[in-house]
């Protein structure tokens, strides 16, 4: 019986057979079926369901299908020029080309078995191509009547509760951990000292924690001398081939317990000596010469960047925090790890005082404090050393006469080396300096020693003069531009002896020193501190691994300050969220109306449409297209300003594994939360029968 299914001697193969050669007894039967005239039909092979009846496929369905009648089996018609180029687009087409042929079910119809008609999905139900019966739309979905997916909307709804968890944390944050962080750091003070520090005498007070802290974190490492012998720096010009000197055999030091500034015109290579002393140096330039610190090698002294402070001329902060999370990140990452909590609040809070900072203390960093904001997160790490390249740019007289002094102050009570390099010095900011290392064009020294005598040299040794009310630092600077090299040649004549060898302790006097009538008629502030009061013994060989947090305390603290980063930058988070939403919903409605089908399989491959194997490929382009657009203001940010902070910190003694991890691991909440409104969009009016979980998993990774 052709109901039965046959031995396994009589296989599939034969059956066809056999219903060929039926359907070639009746050809005007068989051409007939089919829509296209002259065309015979071919005889498809039987499809068995699983109680071995032949029957029509389910998904399909079969016009007056009789399995007790062969006449009435599957066929395929050769397809009409319209089904040919429908089929190549990979759809099926509009309808069958022959009356017994196979026709899937469309989308929006549901085909039950042995079913010969299309039913409209239902409302809550959604039906694909070629299905059997309605799927339910399922939980926060829509789905109205003739519905061929279904709208998840369940995406949103979880965005917006985690972005109203967002809000909360924000206004959580900007209530309680920067708008009042005095009030943090007194909870963990004792009552005594809260009410040291908010006494009458708060600028005293803060000065002595400032002076006591630096004490404190010297511990036995004692101050750090640096010299230099020979030091020379040279640059090959690219162009020419040319050697180009810019420094030119340097020899001095710079002492602790001294402020030495640097001058000289412009062009002298001040800023290039500040980077050749601290290996600061671009990797083109030849730097030759000795380089000490202690007497020892600075190469070989391990963690030494803890320990010294440099300020660059540019103002590298994290403008979108405060002036005291600034501090407060610095402080954490380079302090002694010895110090307690409340130590280092105390020491917080009087460099924010000492600096005149404390009514921007949770203002966010502007250009009018930014230079002041840049030392105080350098003095907050309590430095050994400390160099600062044109402090005093960007600041009123006042406030650079204060900085002066105060940075004199400090240098002298807590024996901390300090160099700086200064561009014309207003008189004030002259006679308070210590010591004095002058530059000529060409990198060649023409002046070092104490400021009071370096008039004095001037005067008796060069010729200068100095006009009454003149300024001096204005009159050398000129003079020094106009007669560099002779200036020069004057300053190494009057060195006696030959160049003295760095760290003997025989060394002979190269500092011009003043007269005490000079000194008697300094109109220095800070003249009733000298040098001479210092007795701290300067270390040599020292050990600095107790200065800096360790990798997992660095790596916790970069992970937290780029939390807060992204909590006080909020129009940065809304651009991506915009850029976001509009990539999936353009993306998205690219798909609305398509529907991805693949090859029929047996037995009706032989009226399947093409497969869409360049639609994969081409999703995936767009949808890395989108996401590189959705990242690209978050990319701006990283790869513009947080990466010259990545190489001043870096520099200055951070971890690198722990800072580029820490901050990696923070922004990843912030991808996922993006994501996932990127996911819902795209989600929900794509076309794509996949879940929301699997979609979102492979787009935030």
């Amino acid at each position: 019986s052709p109901t039965q299914r046959p031995s396994p001697i009589v296989n599939s193969v034969g059956v066809t057979t056999v219903l060929s050669l039926i359907l070639l007894v009746l050809p005007t039967t068989v051409s007939a079926n089919c829509y296209m005239t002259g065309t015979p039909g071919v005889p498809m092979p039987p499809y068995y369901d699983p109680t071995g009846t032949i029957a029509c496929k389910p998904g399909f369905l079969c016009r007056d299908f009789d399995p007790l009648n062969a006449t009435t089996y599957p066929v395929a018609c050769p397809a009409g020029p319209e089904c040919q180029l429908t089929r190549m687009f990979g759809q099926p087409c509009k309808e069958s080309q022959g009356y017994f042929e196979p026709e899937i079910c469309k989308s929006r119809y549901y085909c039950p078995v042995a079913s010969s008609e299309m039913i409209e999905c239902p409302s809550g139900h959604f039906c694909m191509t070629g299905q059997v019966e309605p799927k339910k739309c399922g939980a926060m979905s829509i789905c109205p009547a003739g519905s061929v997916r279904r709208f998840f909307y369940g995406s949103f709804v979880i965005f917006l509760c985690l972005s109203a968890v967002i809000v909360v944390l924000v206004m959580v944050y900007r209530r309680y951990l920067v708008n009042d962080p005095l009030e943090n750091e007194q909870s963990t003070l004792s009552d005594d000292q809260v009410v040291e520090m908010t006494t009458a005498s708060v600028r005293e007070r803060s000065h002595q924690h400032l002076v006591d802290g630096f004490r404190r974190s010297r511990g036995k490492l004692g101050a750090l001398r640096f010299e230099f012998e020979n030091l020379a720096v040279q640059v090959k010009l690219e162009a020419t081939g040319e050697v180009k000197t810019l420094l030119h055999d340097m020899s001095g030091s710079l002492e602790p317990g001294t402020v030495t500034a640097i001058l000289g015109p412009s062009g002298a290579g001040k800023t290039t000596f500040m980077n050749a002393l601290l290996g600061k140096s671009d990797k083109s330039l030849l730097t030759q010469g000795k380089l000490l610190i202690n007497g020892s090698d600075w190469k070989s002294l391990c963690c030494v960047n803890h320990s010294i402070a440099f300020v660059p001329q540019d103002n590298i902060l994290h403008t979108d925090l405060s002036v005291y999370k600034n501090l407060y990140y610095s402080s954490e990452t380079r302090l002694p790890r010895d110090w307690t909590a409340a130590e280092r609040a105390i020491f917080r809070s009087a460099v924010i005082e000492s600096l005149n900072l404390s009514q921007h203390r949770n203002a966010r960093i502007t250009n009018a404090i930014a230079k002041r904001a840049s030392i105080a997160v350098e003095l907050a790490s309590a430095p050994l050393a400390m160099f600062l390249d044109e402090p005093t740019s960007g600041l009123d007289s006042t406030t650079s006469l204060e900085l002066c002094a105060m940075l004199k102050k400090i240098a002298v009570e807590t024996n901390l080396t300090v160099g700086m390099v200064v561009h014309q010095p207003r008189e004030e900011i002259w006679n308070a300096l210590d010591q004095v290392l002058l530059i000529g064009v060409g990198g060649r020294v023409v002046y070092q020693g104490t400021q009071a005598g370096a008039r004095e040299f001037f005067e008796k040794k060069c010729g200068v003069t100095f006009p009454s009310g003149s300024n001096p630092a204005d009159i050398i600077i000129d003079a020094i531009a106009i007669r560099s090299d002779e200036l020069a040649d004057i300053w190494r004549d009057h060195v006696e002896g030959p160049s003295p060898t760095i760290g003997s302790q025989n060394r002979p006097a190269v500092l011009f020193s003043p007269s005490p009538q000079d000194v008697a008629e300094s109109h220095d502030p800070l003249s009733i501190v000298t040098t001479s009061d210092i007795a701290s013994p300067v270390a040599k060989g020292a050990e600095f691994e107790n200065r800096g947090a360790p990798f997992w305390r660095q790596l916790v603290l970069s992970h937290n300050r780029y939390i807060e980063k992204q909590l006080s930058s909020l129009s940065a988070l809304r651009l991506e969220l915009v850029v976001c939403l509009l990539m999936g919903l353009v993306l998205g409605s690219s798909f609305l109306e398509f529907e991805l089908s693949g090859n029929y399989s047996f037995p009706y491959a032989r009226i399947s449409p093409i497969a869409m194997t360049s639609f994969l490929p081409q999703m995936h382009m767009y949808t890395c297209m989108a996401c590189g657009l959705a990242a690209a203001p978050g990319g701006v940010r990283v790869f513009n300003l947080d990466r010259f902070i990545y190489f001043r910190e870096a520099q200055a003694g951070y971890n690198r594994a722990a800072y580029f991890i820490g901050t990696v691991a923070a922004s990843v909440y912030r991808v996922l939360y993006v994501a996932l409104l990127y996911t819902a969009s795209y989600h929900f009016l794509g076309g794509l029968q996949v879940s929301f979980g699997w979609m979102y998993a492979v787009l935030a990774l």
